[in-house]
């Protein structure tokens, strides 16, 4: 419970913080220097978060056009139109406000998912063991939160309708939450290249793998080590890979996570920015190998752009 509160005290001291577009652009900057060791040249960009950095201060337009596909509610339906309704997690409820919510109308194990943002999930695995008000009022907080303006500045979530999608908790016969396989998927039209990340737990510790799409493992780190043993193929590994490039097939450079439950796949969201362009690469090098897969990226600045930056 104290978990909740604490994240509850955050999201309503930054909702009361509205970055503007000079602030974003500086403190964004700052922080690729910081991560990265190096100042970004955002003329002609070459590695891959210095392209990601590009589109975020340059691209705004591009990325709220993207809104749609980063809202975990509407992407359901671009999902379901690209790869049929089978691939979608059961959707039990949709929420506008906090006093739509109520747990005596839920399943016993659910997940919560904040619309507009990243990371705004919460899993509740025995609602008797729940709090009401106190997940109404994390509800609240997240939906008083504009995810680009109060925090990040990705412009892909700044006109999402703020809501939260209540979903089936899929767990295995265990009882663990399946992995998150993430696909990066550079270029459009089923001609993708892709590159497979698996994150790892282990007594609280992250481990990240990155595989081509024959499952050999890729000699990088990107913000977290590399494990000691790379997890298995999966045994779907070829149908995954098809829904993946069917669902990043509309864009340049997106990542979509899926989930694997023995044979069933699941869809998880789409991203545009991983790690809002600070996921530090070990070797460095590997970040202009990345960047060059970006080959189709567009490098064309909004045209409005030098009205909103001063």
């Amino acid at each position: 419970m104290k978990n909740i509160e604490k994240k509850i005290e955050s999201l309503i001291k930054k909702s009361k913080k509205i970055k503007s577009l000079t602030k974003i652009r500086r403190s964004s900057i700052k922080a690729f220097k910081e991560k990265h060791g190096y100042k970004p040249d955002l003329n002609t960009p070459k590695s891959f978060n210095e392209k990601l950095l590009f589109r975020k201060l340059n691209q705004r337009s591009i990325l709220r056009s993207f809104s749609k596909y980063a809202c975990k509610y509407s992407a359901r339906e671009y999902v379901k139109s690209k790869t049929g309704p089978e691939y979608l997690v059961p959707l039990i409820t949709v929420v506008n406000t906090p006093e739509e919510f109520s747990l005596s109308s839920l399943p016993q194990k659910f997940i919560m998912k904040a619309t507009h943002g990243s990371g705004w999930n919460y899993i509740v695995r025995d609602k008797t063991a729940e709090n009401e008000a106190q997940l109404k009022h994390l509800i609240e907080a997240w939906l008083s939160c504009n995810y680009s303006l109060n925090f990040t500045g990705e412009s892909q979530y700044e006109d999402i309708q703020p809501r939260v999608v209540i979903e089936e908790l899929l767990t295995d016969e265990s009882g663990r939450v399946p992995q998150d396989l993430r696909f990066h998927c550079f270029g459009k039209g089923g001609k993708q290249k892709i590159v497979i990340q698996v994150d790892s737990s282990r007594d609280e510790e992250i481990t990240r793998s990155h595989f081509d799409e024959n499952w050999n493992e890729l000699d990088v780190a990107i913000k977290y080590p590399r494990p000691d043993a790379p997890p298995p193929k999966p045994g779907n590994l070829d149908s995954l890979l098809t829904v993946a490039k069917s669902i990043s097939s509309e864009f340049d450079y997106s990542r979509v996570d899926l989930y694997s439950l023995g044979d069933k796949i699941y869809f998880g969201e789409i991203t545009f920015l991983p790690i809002n362009a600070q996921g530090k690469f070990t070797p460095s090098t590997m970040d202009f190998t990345f960047g060059g897969w970006l080959s189709g990226f567009n490098l064309t600045k909004d045209p409005l752009l030098k009205r909103y930056i001063r």
